[in-house]
């Protein structure tokens, strides 16, 4: 029986720690306070933010002072940002804070919830020897006067960067007791304070600079962690990041460009490249076969292939994991630059930057310096070139311009006459690119290791490769590795006449590849033994599991138990040797190896089922504690099904758990035997469903090891009701060892369970885990009640942040696709989630783009094929460029307008312009006003209209953007007379509750001359983009209801049925080549 969750109070109490602080997704700056919102308009800023009087205001530039009200209720702080910046990277939070200065650096300050500050110590206390580490590593100071760091509940993301700002989420802060956390703490504080760097100050110029700023931020703050962790743990992530970029390349899809080109711009790079010369020792594009550039713009709000660079293959996938991968894939190609390059060169042209930057942000705009401001791909690859000398046509042409991975596969074969290697290497697999350029192949001999760098100029070819050492039949011999050190090998197994011990291909990761070499079982122990690279290590670990033989399961043994090797070698060895012994058909227990370890090296002496006392301080053996039980859960027998020997083991270890003497928390460690004791769970027999609440004797009937986890995961659940663990961990790996069960069948029932700890007032991470067991449970049993559930928390749940997460659940696990039959394709849920995506998200750029990406993965660009279609129509396909009369239901080529006159056409709701809601000044002791003044102009020359292609926003000076023009409305039949006459409201700027007043001393730009106001149907809301309709005069909608027509509407009818085509009813010729004008809408 599980006990329904008790609503925690957090650290801080509610009414002393109430803060709010703005969001940046994209340029949606204008959103909030009227702006030329685009990255390439830069100004100095004057911010002036009026609050009660006991709250503090922290946002962007130097606090000039603070001015009291008459009635000494409110209090106004005033910033000044002498600093150019867009106005995407302006942000406000202001509440209850408390200040917490920097003990070393007194331009540095913290600001947090009440009751925290002991924490913020804490964490930020090497801060300030970050701050020292970039200025030293980049040759350049700080671009501002202060830094402020303000840790906030219920954030976006778990940090946002704004200049001299930085928005950090109060869960990432910790004692010291979670050495965990120490680590994912430190990476995004250093993360945020360099992106004041790369991003803040440096600006990018337009949408498809971003990777620059985003790529240069990640490198600078990897340098850092190379620094404080080690280079092993620098090379492991790098690895993760290459498998991981190479991953989402080979999906359907692929990755955009970072730089994203057209045809033209490609085909004069190819002519240039081809004119200098080729190569010139990098990567060169040749006929590519994965992935090319889709479109100019890589625009965060973008949603589909033809508008941005997102493929309409990639639509349905997360797209902020998408982010992700590409902002992986930038600091990847820096790290490439610098290899090719050298590093030292990388610098040099970052400090030139940097110094220029500096030197133009102290003079005037008249000087026309501004512009150095503004970072760019062009400006870097000038600044690069002159230092290194190179040319990186061809580097930008492969990594930057296009997309794609390259793919290598290779086997070799040893001449003994020629005392060489034959070595063949192929390019193949999808988003496979041909690559041309230098390859450094690294062979471990019996006299020490060799590098060599082979032409890749074909996509199959062979090479010749010399060997420096001679074959030896001693069968131990002291071997020297790449470290310098010299170990003692077994040579029993290796072949008699060659002296190769083991090969790579590319290991320093120079490309953004993947390498598939096709080596004997003993090539593959030996690096795994002997290997002093850690990603030689883990390749090899990775490879092995090919060779399931008993000298592997000896390597990998070995390996996990070497305590003088890097602990994630010892890892990846541990999930190898389940893999292996899994497969392996020649042992009857193949679960007694990895359990044999576990004992060996953490088991009690005295007692074979016991573990020893916990002690945490070797963190390197902690990690394998952890890591063995993880990759013992994923052991299976010959029925595919997890012996129960392992599901006790585990269950064992959580019982016997004792931390008493430990100075570390033990909560990560239970948390992860739990995850172990949920992937032992497999597919039950229908007969073994069960409630949580049933009796002891039902739970009999199930099956032995589903009952253990049951037992095991309802204790721990119910244990955090009275003890809670750190960020109640605990709770959210019950949840989700809950979700499982029921997934695999073995329980039902506990939809209540997860909703009871979905509601407001529990932490997030709690709600985000009941609530992505409930969209599993949706996607498993379409249940439509549940989905409209979810919907309804959407638009009603108090926290933003959730409901932007609840929709990239159902996108990452939709309840249905477009091309698929289910019976939650209604319209029911149509006419909800358009309800959502045009009036309750108008305001919220995120959650409304998040919408659209649903409504298109489960209905499709077009009308839904449930709603069923009216009237004669006419629409126009614009990619076969055909036409065809609509005259039934088919949602796949035409949308019409629903039963209630809305037609539901994602593409135009997405590139409409959201109406924002004005809040009345209440006059409430808890107004916050805000007055932004612009310190100066946008530099010179550079655009001020709307952001199409991907350079900015929508610009907004005193005003806020107008909205875009309707396009034509299809006409259909209706028994009511239709809406002659029509009011466009203009959109307003969001105001910061309870109330906001936003100004600007910024000339505020003409208006735009719009045509005539279109006559939309009733109820129709926001017509489709692509449909033309069948023309009818008003006259006919007025015969068909029963009035009468006017009689000039019918003569000029009847006249202009027998005009001819391209002709003007003057009778003046018309070019039939012209393109025509548009009639505007509602004609």
């Amino acid at each position: 029986i599980v006990t329904p969750p008790r609503r925690h109070r957090h650290v801080f109490t509610r009414q002393r720690g109430v803060h709010m602080f703005s969001y940046q997704y994209g340029n949606s700056a204008r959103m909030w306070f009227p702006c030329v919102d685009m990255l390439s308009e830069i100004c100095t800023w004057t911010i002036e933010v009026t609050v009660p009087a006991d709250m503090v205001v922290v946002t962007c530039g130097q606090l000039m002072e603070q001015l009291l009200s008459d009635d000494e209720r409110f209090k106004t702080y005033v910033f000044n940002l002498s600093v150019p910046t867009s106005a995407c990277k302006i942000g406000v939070t202001a509440g209850g804070f408390e200040v917490v200065p920097d003990s070393k650096v007194q331009e540095m300050v913290y600001f947090c919830p009440p009751g925290l500050s002991g924490l913020v110590k804490h964490c930020t206390s090497f801060l300030s020897e970050v701050l020292g580490f970039y200025e030293d590593f980049l040759s350049a100071r700080y671009p501002y006067s202060c830094y402020k760091v303000v840790f906030v509940d219920e954030a976006y993301s778990d940090v946002i960067s704004y200049a001299s700002m930085s928005v950090i989420s109060a869960y990432s802060l910790h004692s010291p007791r979670y050495p965990e956390q120490t680590v994912a703490t430190r990476q995004l504080l250093s993360l945020g304070l360099a992106q004041q760097y790369f991003g803040c100050f440096l600006c990018p110029k337009t949408w498809s600079e971003v990777w620059l700023a985003t790529g240069s931020a990640a490198y600078i703050q990897l340098m850092y962690q190379r620094r404080m962790f080690g280079n092993s743990h620098y090379r492991c992530l790098i690895k993760q990041m290459v498998d991981h970029v190479c991953k989402m390349e080979k999906q359907p899809g692929g990755l955009p460009a970072l730089h994203p080109k057209s045809q033209s711009e490609m085909a004069s790079l190819s002519s240039a490249t081809e004119a200098s010369g080729g190569s010139n020792g990098t990567s060169h594009e040749q006929a590519p076969s994965g992935n090319v550039s889709r479109a100019p713009s890589l625009h965060p709000h973008a949603l589909h292939g033809g508008a941005s660079a997102w493929s309409s293959e990639t639509f349905g996938r997360d797209r902020v994991l998408l982010q992700q991968a590409l902002d992986q894939k930038a600091l990847l190609v820096v790290h490439m630059l610098t290899l090719y390059t050298g590093q030292d060169c990388v610098m040099q042209a970052f400090n030139k930057l940097l110094a220029l930057a500096l030197s133009a942000s102290q003079q005037s705009i008249i000087l026309g310096n501004w512009k150095h401001v503004l970072l760019s791909t062009d400006t870097f690859v000038r600044a690069v070139t002159s230092v290194s000398g190179k040319s990186l046509d061809t580097f930008l042409n492969q990594w930057v311009y296009q997309s794609g991975c390259v793919n290598f596969s290779a086997r070799f074969t040893y001449n003994r006459k020629r005392n060489g290697l034959e070595l063949n290497i192929q390019q193949d697999g999808p988003a496979a690119r041909r690559y041309v350029g230098p390859l450094t192949v690294s062979v471990q001999e019996l006299d020490g290791p060799f590098q060599h760098i082979v032409q890749i100029d074909a996509s199959d070819k062979a090479y010749e490769i010399p060997c420096h050492s001679k074959a030896r039949r001693t069968k131990k011999k002291r071997i020297p590795l790449v470290t310098g050190e010299e170990v003692d090998m077994d040579l029993s197994l290796v072949e008699s006449d060659s002296p190769v011990l083991w090969l790579r291909l590319d290991p320093d990761m120079a490309w953004l590849r993947t390498v598939k070499l096709d080596l004997s079982d003993f090539m593959w122990q030996l690096q795994v033994l002997h290997e002093r690279d850690v990603v030689g290590q883990i390749e090899a670990c990775k490879s092995i599991v090919n060779h399931p033989t008993q000298n592997t399961r000896k390597a990998l043994s070995e390996t996990i138990t070497h305590t003088k090797l890097f602990y994630r070698v010892r890892c990846c060895a541990a999930q190898s040797l389940a893999t292996v012994i899994s497969s392996s058909e020649d042992v009857a227990t193949p679960h007694s190896a990895l359990t044999a370890l576990f004992r060996k090296m953490f088991g009690c002496n005295a007692l074979r089922d016991m573990v020893r006392l916990n002690d945490f301080k070797n963190l390197s053996e902690y990690y394998v504690q952890k890591e063995i039980p993880l990759a013992l859960s994923t052991v299976r027998n010959a029925r595919s099904q997890c012996p129960r020997e392992v599901v006790t083991f585990i269950s064992n270890l959580l019982k016997h758990n004792d931390n008493r003497i430990n100075e570390y928390s033990d909560v990560y460690m239970i948390v992860t035997l739990l995850e172990a004791l949920s992937q032992t769970v497999t597919q039950s027999e229908p007969a073994a469903l069960i409630h949580p609440s049933s009796s002891a004797s039902v739970a009999a009937s199930l099956a032995t090891e589903a009952a253990i986890v049951v037992n095991e995961v309802t204790q721990r659940l119910n244990m955090e009701k009275l003890l809670p663990s750190y960020g109640l961990k605990v709770t959210c790996s019950c949840l989700s060892g809950l979700g499982v069960l029921q997934q695999h069948g073995h329980i039902s029932g506990c939809l209540e369970i997860f909703k009871k700890h979905a509601e407001h007032g529990l932490l997030n991470e709690v709600r985000l885990v009941a609530l992505r067991c409930v969209v599993q449970y949706v996607r498993a049993e379409t249940s439509q009640s549940e989905l409209l559930w979810l919907l309804d928390l959407v638009e009603n749940d108090p926290s933003p942040a959730v409901r932007v997460h609840i929709v990239r659940m159902l996108i990452a696990t939709p309840p249905f696709t477009r091309k698929s039959t289910s019976s939650l394709n209604n319209e029911t849920v149509v006419d909800r989630l358009w309800y959502l995506l045009t009036t309750v998200s108008t305001c919220n750029m995120q959650l409304r783009c998040c919408l659209a990406e649903l409504y298109g993965l489960m209905f499709g660009w077009l009308t839904p094929s449930c709603v069923p279609a009216s009237g004669l129509g006419l629409y126009i396909d614009l990619k076969k460029k055909k036409s065809r009369t609509h005259m039934a239901a088919d949602p796949t080529v035409s949308p019409v307008p629903s039963p209630s006159g809305v037609v539901r056409d994602v593409a135009s709701a997405s590139l409409s312009t959201a109406k924002a809601v004005p809040v009345a000044d209440t006059g409430s002791d808890s107004a916050l006003r805000l007055k932004i003044k612009v310190g100066s102009a946008p530099v010179e020359g550079t655009p001020s209209g709307a952001d199409i292609d991907g350079s900015g926003g929508a610009p907004a000076a005193a005003a806020v953007p107008s909205p875009t023009p309707t396009p034509p409305t299809p006409i259909r039949e209706s028994s009511k007379p239709m809406a002659t006459t029509s009011s466009v409201a203009s959109p307003q700027p969001v105001a910061m509750a309870p109330s906001v007043a936003t100004t600007s001393n910024s000339t505020p730009a003409p208006a735009a001359k719009r045509g005539p106001s279109p006559a939309p149907l009733a109820g129709s809301q926001i017509p489709p983009l692509i449909v033309k309709s069948l023309k009818r005069s008003h006259s006919e909608v007025s015969k068909k209801d029963g009035e009468k027509p006017h009689k000039k509407h019918k003569k000029e009818k009847h006249k202009h049925k027998h005009k001819h085509k391209h002709h003007h009813k003057d009778g003046e010729s018309k070019d039939p080549k012209k393109p025509q004008q548009r009639h505007p809408a509602g004609t």
